[in-house]
């Protein structure tokens, strides 16, 4: 389910601009969800209650009494990572808005040509960038470069990641091997699985991380860990 938020305060846009994703998504054969905001405030109060609502947002730049890129700053000091397309009508704040890293930019009156250019980009970037787990409670996404690594203790599952943050989860570890990318990340042990960017050095028998931190590597998988550092480190 890929989950869309627009927000603009001009119903018109509002309206045009969802129902043009609601064409795009369908023709893609993607399940989505929209939902509109005509408040930037409004988004902030719902994200900081649920950070991860969202996959993408489209936020017009010029808000009632608010800017839309006021607005993605500070999503961005919240660490969430949505990602982000500004809609404006005006160019003027183009080079303003990259602080924030967005993903494209759509001038008003949107082009649905442009638009699913846009979107779809985001798309496969979520795609191909990003964890997602989906639980009878929520639907959670992550970053591949913001997990360190996964630990399975006590029927929980543990993730790590590189805020000092880490979050649980009731699913065994073999559900989750599947989704990570074998040259990114790799099972050290039974119990863990680790990104192989988050791995500062190897020793008989565990890994140091970026962090410091230490965790367990079985002696049957010493050697392939070794092999896949030293591949990591000869293709950067």
């Amino acid at each position: 389910m890929y989950r869309i938020a627009v927000c603009d305060d001009e119903h018109i846009f509002l309206d045009s601009i969802s129902e043009m994703l609601s064409c795009i998504m369908s023709s893609n054969k993607i399940a989505y969800t929209i939902d509109k905001y005509n408040s930037g405030k409004q988004l902030i109060d719902d994200l900081q209650m649920q950070p991860h609502r969202y996959d993408l947002l489209l936020i017009d730049i010029i808000l009632i009494n608010e800017n839309g890129i006021d607005i993605a700053k500070q999503l961005r000091a919240l660490k969430n990572n949505i990602t982000i397309i500004f809609v404006t009508s005006s160019e003027d704040y183009l080079l303003e808005g990259y602080e924030v890293e967005p993903s494209g930019y759509i001038i008003k009156p949107p082009d649905i040509n442009k638009l699913e250019q846009a979107v779809m980009k985001a798309y496969r970037k979520l795609k191909h960038d990003s964890l997602v787990i989906c639980t009878a409670d929520a639907i959670s996404k992550f970053s591949f470069d913001e997990i360190m690594y996964i630990e399975v203790l006590n029927k929980k599952l543990i993730m790590y990641l590189s805020n000092n943050r880490s979050v649980e989860f009731q699913m065994p570890l073999n559900q989750v091997i599947p989704k990570l990318p074998p040259d990114r990340f790799i099972q050290c042990h039974r119990s863990y699985i680790v990104s192989i960017s988050a791995i500062f050095s190897i020793k008989r028998y565990e890994i140091i991380l970026n962090n410091y931190q230490k965790i367990p590597v079985s002696k049957r998988k010493y050697k392939s860990i070794q092999e896949a550092l030293l591949h990591y480190a000869v293709s950067l």
